[in-house]
């Protein structure tokens, strides 16, 4: 059964003519007058802030499709590039004239841990909120149990039960409680409102963040998805970079003893070409110089041989003188 029926003040603003987010001041005084916006169990006046109220760190939270409860003295870790779901420690009792905010706290938004932006908390919610942590960083992010980690506010509504219909305060009350009979057979909780339009209410209570999760699924960070493909990737790249590496290693090891055959090769081939050249150049030379040698040899002998005796050379006789010719005279 609906906790709101048995407190009025869920449907009867008690200063209808106080608008805009409640400051702190009236915050305490819903709590504790009316038992509304907070459990006054859960209260401490130490987590009132200016325009709103401190929420903590409560034992359960979401992650990978599974729930978890942190034991005493521990902490919630929220891993690298995952998407959580934490409860808080107080219960929240919104009447049905009052909707609220709530996110993360300043300090934790710097290290880089976000929430969903602004959720609004309907009017006439009662049961413990669920806060949709992203770590979007590459370490880890603790939270002890029980540590002031977000904030709520609280702003009021229009006027429930605008109308003729509903004028007077116990007139609301009286269709609240019937719908609160009649609910189980209908969608959707309703009452009259302002010119006859259906004014709906909250109708659940929910008695953990668990409610809210849907059933048989399992809620993931995308981004940790990006982040294993990455990281699958790099380790891919990485074994192949090395096994390349090895083959290069390998390779390289063959090609150094590729390039000493090669070296001895091509030594050899030198000293063969040199030497046949050096035959064909040679080979030549050497019979013109055994020719040459066997010719001076042959001239040295014939210089050497003894040379025949003179023989006298003719007597040839003198002949006699003659006479000049004459010359004749006229």
């Amino acid at each position: 059964m609906m906790a709101a029926i048995s407190n009025r003040w869920m449907f009867v603003d008690p200063e209808p003519e106080v608008r805009g987010i409640l400051l702190s001041d009236r915050v305490e005084a819903y709590i504790k007058k009316y038992d509304l916006l907070v459990d006054a169990h859960d209260f401490k006046h130490s987590n009132l802030k200016p325009a709103s109220y401190t929420l903590t760190l409560g034992a359960k939270y979401y992650l990978n499709g599974e729930t978890f409860e942190i034991g005493p003295g521990g902490s919630l870790v929220v891993p690298p590039n995952s998407f959580v779901i934490a409860g808080v420690s107080e219960r929240v009792v919104l009447p049905h004239w009052c909707a609220a905010r709530f996110g993360l706290r300043v300090a934790y938004v710097y290290k880089g841990l976000l929430m969903g932006a602004g959720p609004q908390v309907d009017p006439g919610f009662d049961g413990y909120l669920g806060c949709p942590l992203h770590n979007l960083t590459n370490c880890s992010m603790r939270i002890k149990l029980g540590e002031p980690f977000a904030w709520i506010d609280f702003t009021k509504t229009s006027r429930l039960g605008d109308n003729s219909v509903l004028a007077s305060e116990d007139a609301l009350l009286e269709a609240a409680m019937r719908q609160e009979r009649d609910r189980h057979d209908k969608r959707q909780w309703v009452i009259p409102g302002v010119h006859d339009f259906e004014c709906r209410l909250y109708e659940t209570q929910r008695t953990s963040f668990e409610s809210s999760l849907p059933p048989g699924e399992t809620i993931s960070s995308s981004v940790k998805g990006l982040h294993d493909s990455v990281e699958s990737i790099k380790t891919a790249w990485e074994q192949r970079e090395k096994s390349m590496k090895e083959e290069v290693g390998r390779l390289t090891r063959v090609s150094q003893r590729i390039n000493v055959a090669s070296v001895v090769g091509l030594i050899a081939l030198f000293t063969t070409v040199l030497l046949t050249i050096g035959v064909e150049i040679w080979m030549p030379r050497k019979a013109a110089m055994l020719e040459l040698q066997q010719k001076i040899e042959t001239l040295e002998r014939r210089m050497n041989e003894p040379r025949p005796a003179a023989m006298p050379l003719p007597v040839v006789p003198a002949s006699p003188p003659t006479a000049p010719p004459k010359q004749n005279s006229r």
